[in-house]
């Protein structure tokens, strides 16, 4: 592996690590989360520079600010490396899925699942209110026939199916005759979406932490299965 794809895979770990704090910066709304978030941007951005935690750690809007700026620095540095090397990178995530996809056995909401892992941090997030949980869950009673007054509907439930619609273009389904035996990733949705530097490089991260902590998992079954 030569220097030029060290340096790029490097960087591209860099970007998707500082997007994911972005994330959780701007969804953070206890001060001692946002002080564990300023620690891991500052080590991302530039770790020998105390200037730059003293910048992070100004106000909430500037710690964004810069995060954002960092980000979108790096990803103009590395674009034309990129670019040249975007094929290969979307083979490799596109590999790395396919393998952990094996471990779904053909269910669709644990490819679901799993499928959102490495998209995490590049959708938009979703947020449903009490109140229009309430409203989804009475509309779903009325469209069955019945009559609702007081309902209750669960927002954590109601975000999950909309994360799943929103990444089921992502999954092909492997069929034996008309049953689903297993999922693969479309390929086409992947190169789209990780035609974004930012997008890609996020993904390539997400793909790397997945694949190690699936690693991780296995090795301790192995070592629970030796005791």
């Amino acid at each position: 592996m030569n220097e030029n794809k060290l340096n790029l895979e490097g960087m591209l770990m860099n970007i998707g690590g500082l997007n994911s704090v972005l994330t959780r910066l701007n969804n953070a709304e206890k001060q001692g989360d946002r002080v564990k978030l300023y620690q891991s941007a500052y080590q991302l951005i530039d770790p020998s520079n105390p200037d730059v935690l003293t910048e992070l750690t100004r106000n909430p809007e500037s710690a964004i600010i810069q995060v954002e700026m960092v980000i979108g620095k790096r990803a103009g540095d590395i674009n034309n490396s990129y670019q040249e090397n975007k094929e290969n990178i979307i083979d490799d995530v596109e590999k790395r899925i396919n393998e952990s996809l094996k471990e779904t056995k053909g269910d669709g909401a644990k490819a679901s699942q799993l499928m959102l892992q490495y998209l995490n941090d590049v959708f938009e997030d979703i947020n449903i209110s009490q109140d229009e949980a309430n409203m989804i869950a009475r509309k779903n009673l009325m469209e069955l026939g019945m009559h609702p007054f007081e309902t209750m509907g669960s927002p954590a439930k109601y975000k999950d199916l909309r994360l799943r619609n929103a990444v089921a273009g992502y999954l092909k389904p492997i069929k034996e005759g008309e049953q689903i035996t297993g999922y693969t990733v479309n390929k086409y949705e992947l190169a789209k979406t990780m035609e974004d530097v930012i997008h890609g490089a996020t993904i390539y991260k997400n793909s790397r932490v997945i694949e190690k902590n699936m690693e991780k998992a296995k090795e301790a079954a192995k070592s629970n299965e030796r005791k």
